[in-house]
This record gives structure tokens, sequence and C-alpha cells, in this order.
């Protein structure tokens, strides 16, 4: 029988080794499959929004340490008032909150920007600060929805249905860039708010006849387009 070189045995598996370890680093990329850095998702702070509608507070939630903030925006300083809030975002990175706001006869319908100084989660409290107050249209600014009418006698049409004014709806963040966008509801806009300028974008509004009416959210495809 005969006898193998040990010698051949030993580079035989360093080579497999080195071609094992090659592979796991390839499979551990830093890259997703669009060629964005992973890094990006550790940046991500588990930090979810939410406004009541009726009492008009705002609520951070960190669902890591499952705790809950309440706060009143009305006792913010530069806070616009005891207005009717519609919907919140956070930025990824948990420094940055906005709120969006119905029109009324007194008010326009507002995007906020506060900017979260510090939280306690123990003791239940925040600092926030208003960075921004921008107006998306002038007060007692009319919807523009279509005549809708009960279909029969058995259920009419609920009066919370059919806004009065302006609503700004669904605040959806285009990953990896610095836009923002909102569907305004009762018209045919989608709004485009610059993060990093804190100004609404060159392309806003976005307006597509037969499309953009009553929209209430949005969803990207991969090239980042509407």
């Amino acid at each position: 029988m005969r006898k193998l070189n040990p010698v051949l045995i030993i580079l035989s598996m360093l080579v497999i080794l080195t071609l094992a370890s090659n592979a796991g680093a390839d499979n551990s990329s830093d890259s997703d499959d669009h060629g964005h850095s992973k890094s990006s998702s550790r940046k991500l702070k588990p930090l979810l929004t939410a406004i009541d509608y009726h009492t008009r507070m705002i609520y951070i939630f960190n669902y890591k340490k499952d705790a809950l903030v309440t706060v009143n925006p009305v006792m913010l300083d530069d806070w616009p008032g005891d207005i009717p809030l519609q919907h919140t975002v956070v930025s990824a990175d948990g420094k940055t909150l906005y709120v969006t706001s119905d029109n009324t006869a007194s008010h326009p319908a507002y995007l906020i920007t506060l900017e979260i100084e510090r939280i306690n989660w123990k003791r239940g409290t925040a600092r926030l600060e208003v960075e921004n107050v921008t107006p998306f249209d002038v007060p007692d600014t009319p919807a523009e929805l279509p005549f809708v009418e009960a279909t029969n006698s058995a259920q009419a049409v609920p009066a919370w249905l059919m806004a009065g004014g302006t609503q700004i709806h669904g605040p959806t963040t285009l990953p990896f860039s610095n836009y923002l966008y909102f569907t305004s509801w009762t018209n045919d806009k989608i709004r485009v708010w610059d993060r990093a300028k804190e100004e609404f974008a060159k392309v806003d509004p976005i307006q597509i006849p037969g499309y953009t009416e009553q929209t209430h959210g949005i969803v990207f495809n991969k090239s980042g387009s509407l």
C-alpha cells in the first residue's frame, strides 16, 4: 500500500481551511443586495412614535426597554398651539421627530420638526425642542374630496370620513436618503421634505393625475421611485 506524503496532506488541509475561511468572509459581507452598508442598520434606534388624535399627546416607545414616554406638545416652547395632530415619524438615529397636524380655521396644516434632546426612560420624561414649524397651506383650506353618498339607507356615511380641511398622512422615509414623503389625502399632492435642508424639496409637490388623488401613504420600489 502506497504511503501518502504527510507534507502534502498538511498543505491540502491548509488550502481547504483557507477556502472555507474566504467563503465565510464572502457570506458575511458588509453590504446588502443593493450595495448599502449593513452598518447603517446598526445605527437604528429601537424607537417608535405615535400621536393620540383625541388627547393630542405624543408617545415615544422604546421596544427594547418596553418603556413609554408621554409628551404634551402644548408645553413645548414655540409649539403652534392646541392643534389636531395627525401622524408622526422618527428618524433612524432617534434624534429627530416629525409631526403633522390638520388644517383648521385658525391654523394651516403643519409639519413640525422636533429634536429629541434627552429621554429618561426610568422617569418617563423627555426633553424635546421645536426645531421647525412649516405650513403645508393656509388656514381654512378646504378639502378637495369627491362627493360620497350612502349606497343604502341602513348605513350612513360617517361624518369623520368627510374631512373639512387639509390632512397630511402616510409619512414615509426613502431609505438611505434625506427625503421624507407625505401624502395629502384631502387632495392630489405627495409632499416631499428634504431633511438635510429642513425645507420642501425641489420636486415638491408631486401630482400625477389619476394616481395621486386621495392617497394614504406610499411604497417604494427597488429603484427608489414611487
